[in-house]
């Protein structure tokens, strides 16, 4: 399961989907998830680590090509059982180009300087249920703060 740290992603994600398969039904939930045993891939050190681990793998398993993030991160928790066990959630950040401006927070879409911008989003992945400690679902749509 994915998770976002705010309803706006989440309903985002939510219209990407529906758009992508008109005949299923997407719901948003909120939860409770653990975080005790998160591998935070927003970290640098982190992110170093588990390379040394993967590199390792990958050359005892003679890979050759370098798979996407999502491949590569599965072998790992399919070949190493106590992996899902240090981490039951998975933490990172996409990058979402086609955010829009919103004229409160005013940011270079491809700029280069250090500066606070909305396309950056946090996701967290559950791989192991026992992660989330509560589920409640969503009203269909937020209450705008402004009406």
């Amino acid at each position: 399961m994915y998770f976002w740290d705010n309803y706006g992603n989440a309903k985002y994600w939510e219209k990407v989907k529906q758009r992508k398969d008109i005949d299923k039904k997407y719901l948003i939930v909120k939860a409770r998830v653990s975080l005790e045993s998160i591998l935070d891939l927003t970290d640098i050190e982190v992110c170093r680590k588990i390379n040394k681990i993967w590199l390792k793998y990958k050359k005892i398993l003679g890979i050759d090509s370098e798979p996407e993030l999502g491949k590569k991160l599965n072998l790992l928790y399919k070949t190493f059982p106590g992996f899902i066990d240090q981490y039951k959630v998975i933490k990172i950040s996409g990058r979402y180009i086609n955010t829009p401006q919103n004229g409160f927070i005013e940011y270079e879409r491809y700029g280069t300087k250090v500066e606070p911008f909305l396309s950056a989003k946090i996701i967290y992945n559950v791989k192991k249920k026992e992660a989330i400690l509560e589920r409640i679902m969503c009203e269909e749509e937020a209450k705008d703060e402004d009406k």
